[in-house]
């Protein structure tokens, strides 16, 4: 390996290890990769704890038909999102998290890109984080 390569390889170590970010399946929302980073910030005690759950448990309780609609509406037309979009999506609400270990409440700013694994196999969102 030349020392370049091995350098991109030290930083995409180092992004997947200190970026709060979560890939999740598209279709169903189920999350198939959080970073521990991801994982403090929900409150996540286990490392690949989130790994299996659905996005929608992410949100508090109240609003997670309401998260599951936009998600729906979101998967037909995906698209890049900041926080701004996201914040239009959902009727100008500020978005809010739920921590897994304490149920408490957090302010946060999400980035949405939509992708698609390399085997084409399955579309994919990369969810990034910001608690506020």
């Amino acid at each position: 390996m030349t020392p370049h390569l091995i350098m991109r390889h030290e930083i995409f170590d180092l992004v997947m290890v200190a970026a709060p970010i979560l890939l999740a399946d598209l279709e169903t929302g189920e999350i198939l990769h959080a970073t521990p980073a991801m994982e403090r910030m929900f409150g996540c005690k286990l490392i690949g704890g989130m790994v299996g759950k659905n996005v929608d448990d992410l949100v508090p309780e109240r609003l997670r038909e309401k998260h599951k609609g936009l998600r729906d509406a979101y998967k037909e037309s995906p698209r890049p999102l900041s926080t701004s979009s996201a914040m239009t999506m959902s009727g100008g609400n500020r978005l809010v998290g739920v921590r897994m270990d304490d149920a408490r409440e957090f302010e946060l700013q999400i980035g949405l890109v939509p992708g698609q694994l390399p085997s084409g196999r399955q579309r994919v969102v990369m969810v990034v984080a910001i608690s506020l």
